[in-house]
């Protein structure tokens, strides 16, 4: 089967899995880092520009879930040689220039990840826009994303949602010069097993970690693993395919 575009051919309000609308979730937003007085202070970690997001993740305060998989998604996308496919996360209720948790940045630096200059950004309007496959950690975020830009509402999955979908199977695909990025890729099949995975509901939510403690944000960190790993191992797969013009099925 040939994709030619992101967007199935038939799509209803069960198909974009948006039945139902949760509360928004309140991530709170952690203390700012204390200051470092330095003769050349480290540069401040800088999301890419809108313009160049291909891969968008979402929480509340973008201080917990969406950081942690920004950054450990991008890690393991480096890791498999896809350094040029950006990501980026934002909050939805954001306060702005504020460090990861403590919690987070303790568990990224036991793996080797440094989140020492990652600061936090809303979600917005123009950020949704420009990303090409926007995941969130709930739900909730994703119908924020949505009515921020309804048109983009095809290429918006939570974390858990999108998982699902992968695992239903990937089609073949168009190759050569001339194929879909990895991540158009990706959107495609995505839309294309909706009917197949079942409607979104509750399982498909990475619970806020906030309040609960250690034990909590180390359920999320063990929630968030795996689907990250399938999600990149996927996007190399599907760029091998793009490129050595393999049909087979994954």
């Amino acid at each position: 089967m040939t994709l030619t575009s992101t967007k199935s051919p038939e799509l209803d309000v069960d198909d974009l899995d948006l039945i139902e609308v949760t509360e928004p979730e309140l991530d709170a937003p952690a203390e700012p880092a204390d200051e470092v007085v330095d003769e050349e202070p480290a540069q401040e970690h800088k999301p890419p520009a809108a313009s160049t997001v291909p891969i968008l993740l979402v929480c509340t305060g973008n201080v917990g879930r969406s950081p942690y998989m920004e950054l450990m998604l991008r890690k393991l996308l480096g890791d498999a040689g896809l350094d040029q496919l950006q990501v980026a996360s934002a909050g939805t209720n954001a306060v702005p220039n504020m460090s990861v948790h403590r919690l987070v940045a303790e568990e990224l630096a036991r793996r080797g990840i440094d989140a020492t200059e990652f600061r936090t950004q809303p979600l917005t309007r123009e950020l949704v826009a420009a990303s090409s496959l926007i995941i969130t950690a709930s739900r909730s975020h994703r119908d924020q994303a949505g009515r921020l830009v309804p048109a983009k509402r095809d290429r918006m999955f939570t974390l858990l949602q999108l998982q699902r979908l992968i695992a239903a199977g990937l089609q073949p695909g168009p190759a050569g010069e001339d194929a879909p990025t990895p991540v158009e890729l990706l959107v495609a099949q995505a839309n294309a097993n909706r009917g197949r995975a079942g409607v979104s509901g509750r399982r498909d939510d990475v619970p806020d970690p906030m309040g609960g403690g250690t034990r909590a944000f180390q359920s999320m960190f063990d929630l968030i693993d795996q689907p990250l790993t399938t999600l990149a191992s996927t996007l190399l797969e599907l760029d091998r395919r793009s490129h050595r013009g393999e049909t087979s099925n994954a």
